[in-house]
């Protein structure tokens, strides 16, 4: 079901404006060597995803292809979330929390776009695996030690996964055994760092730029206060973006809330209760909360919940946690009822919200293409594409030429914000026609030019006079 959810619409979902950076990267014509400089200059996109759909990106360059990977990591998320429980002797636990990230809206909406959440989710499904065989047995930490150095390959959160594992294990181990264990996660995530050190090098210019450092707050994103009140939403059932009719809005209203209320249920019993993969999952959760939070205040990045996506399988699991203790408390002789009567309810409530929001996302890339069929309909050769901006003209001139899309020239930091360099003259072509691509943020469109103005999910054109 897991697989199911996420490759339904892979193809079909209009892209974000993140995706088309990923694509260009992806696509540039100039190599492994060329794709390696470009992904440096990208701090946003750490190299092992990027990777990725460079890889995808030899099978096929449609969005389906592009975004394969994101949903191959979605869905043995799942499957390692699972696992993870069976191995720690709560295989309900596993299954009730694999159950809920298959059918989370967030997980699914990143597992279906070509951006590094989906597999930042199963990196730290992985990592927790493998550090609670280092709590075991700390002579085998060579597993962790390959997925640490993979792990901050994926992401700079690597460094907030390797606090929590110290912090946890300052918790969790027994005061004989604290010291084999700390000294074999120091180990495990030095190794990892010295990993990651040529790549730093390589791409250290980027990664200390003035620029990225004091990005501004960016308008439209959520703040501080929207943040928290939104946050039992999204780590719920509730889509981080996307309208929906008022009345499924309030079952993944509702349903969201009953999560929450049971991770509190679960929480208020956490210190009484010897399991320590509920325990780590109640220290993850408020830890890496406030300190993702701590980077976007010292970074000035914007706020979003898929930023918490990699902390979601363990606040699934302690829902599950405190939804197991209320039916063994008011329903001891019914739980398989329970259970099932409560599965049938969120799947009732999901299943409309997921078709409201996939339905929404690809009527936008429908509209998308037509507005690129009346184009190609109406343009004459030799008339102009003017856009108001760099962002526009890739959304617009990934599916009327890609061809022309790889042959940006670069990206670069402006304001902040990454920008395509479109060099001048550059000409997209679309059957007899050849059209001359202008970047002109205000002023006279020139004569016999087709102007597109808007956003990138609300694009007008206004044909020439």
């Amino acid at each position: 079901m897991a697989a199911a959810l996420r490759f339904r619409g892979l193809g079909s979902v209009f892209p974000v404006n993140d995706e088309f950076q990923q694509f260009f990267e992806a696509l540039h014509p100039l190599g492994i060597s060329g794709f390696l400089r470009l992904v440096a200059q990208n701090p946003h996109h750490l190299l092992l995803d990027a990777l990725c759909t460079y890889a995808a990106a030899h099978f096929g360059t449609s969005l389906w292809w592009l975004r394969l990977p994101s949903a191959l990591w979605g869905a043995l998320a799942v499957w390692l979330l699972a696992k993870l429980g069976r191995e720690q002797g709560r295989s309900d636990l596993g299954l009730g929390a694999a159950f809920l990230l298959a059918i989370s809206l967030l997980h699914i909406d990143w597992s279906r776009r070509a951006d590094f959440y989906a597999l930042l989710t199963w990196m730290s499904i992985w990592s927790v695996r493998e550090f609670f065989v280092v709590l075991d047995r700390p002579s085998q930490w060579k597993r962790l030690a390959l997925c640490s150095a993979l792990f901050v390959y994926a992401h700079p959160y690597a460094l907030l996964m390797a606090l929590l594992q110290g912090l946890s294990a300052t918790v969790l181990v027994v005061e004989g055994e604290r010291k084999a264990v700390c000294k074999s996660l120091a180990l495990c995530w030095g190794i990892a760092a010295a990993c990651f050190l040529p790549w730093f090098l390589y791409s250290a210019k980027a990664l200390v730029d003035a620029h990225f450092m004091i990005l501004p707050w960016r308008p439209g994103m959520l703040t501080w206060r929207e943040f928290f009140i939104r946050l039992p939403l999204s780590l719920g059932q509730a889509p981080e973006a996307g309208p929906l009719r008022t009345w499924e809005f309030s079952g993944a209203a509702f349903l969201s809330v009953v999560y929450a209320l049971l991770y509190l249920f679960s929480a208020a019993r956490a210190a009484s209760n010897g399991d320590r993969l509920i325990k780590f999952a109640h220290l993850a959760l408020p830890f890496g909360t406030l300190a993702v939070l701590a980077l976007d205040l010292r970074y000035g990045y914007y706020v979003s919940h898929r930023q918490l996506l990699w902390l979601m399988p363990f606040y699934l699991l302690a829902v599950c946690d405190g939804g197991q203790k209320l039916v063994e408390r008011f329903f001891p002789r019914k739980e398989v009822l329970a259970v099932a009567a409560t599965a049938l309810a969120a799947l009732w409530i999901f299943f409309p919200a997921y078709a409201e929001v996939t339905n929404f996302q690809e009527t936008m890339l429908q509209g998308n293409a037509r507005l690129v069929d009346e184009v190609a309909a109406g343009i004459a050769h030799g008339e102009g594409l003017v856009f108001q901006n760099d962002a526009l003209a890739a959304g617009f001139l990934f599916f009327y030429d890609q061809n022309v899309f790889r042959s940006f020239s670069d990206q670069r930091l402006v304001d902040g914000q990454l920008a395509f360099v479109i060099p001048s003259g550059l000409m997209a072509r679309r059957g007899d026609s050849a059209n001359v691509v202008v970047i002109q943020e205000r002023g006279e469109t020139p004569p016999h030019a087709w102007r597109f103005e808007g956003s990138l999910y609300e694009l007008s054109v206004i044909p020439p006079r």
